[in-house]
């Protein structure tokens, strides 16, 4: 039999190790940027990118599902066009399907599918969908704010 004093004394070691690599990492400066860890879709609160985890590249008049093939959270989606006109959107995803366009850096941002010369956010068949109606290639970086799990 295991001396359960030996599991709680490797515990503690175990989370002095941890909190020695949380003070070095605190210290240490940021010159790339906060490294945020991905969620596995089961987290209550996480801080996602596109699920390529770089810049998602569409054609004009192209679709892409920036989180895969299901919408499994609600939050805030902040989406960045970087090859054509640099303009920023703030969209909500709510629990109920719901996208609302919050704010936006440029006339390029819409909820509605098809609307011509915009990027268009929306949820079909249960969906998160980015549509470039831009006029050409479209670069994006999304990140997203998930406040639960659906």
């Amino acid at each position: 039999m295991s001396d359960p004093n030996l599991a709680i004394q490797r515990q503690i070691l175990d989370l002095q190790d941890q909190i020695e690599r949380l003070r070095k990492a605190d210290s240490a400066p940021l010159s790339t940027g906060a490294q945020i860890p991905r969620s596995s879709g089961a987290a209550l609160f996480a801080t996602d990118v596109t699920a390529t985890g770089s810049a998602l590249s569409v054609a004009n008049d192209g679709t892409a599902t920036p989180f895969g093939a299901s919408r499994n959270f609600s939050g805030l989606i902040i989406i960045s066009e970087t090859a054509i006109n640099g303009s920023v959107g703030l969209y909500l995803i709510d629990g109920g399907g719901s996208v609302t366009l919050v704010a936006v850096a440029g006339a390029f941002w819409s909820v509605a599918q098809g609307t011509a010369s915009k990027t268009n956010i929306y949820i079909t068949a249960s969906v998160i969908t980015l549509e470039n109606k831009l006029g050409s290639t479209a670069s994006y970086n999304i990140m997203a704010l998930r406040t639960r799990t659906i």
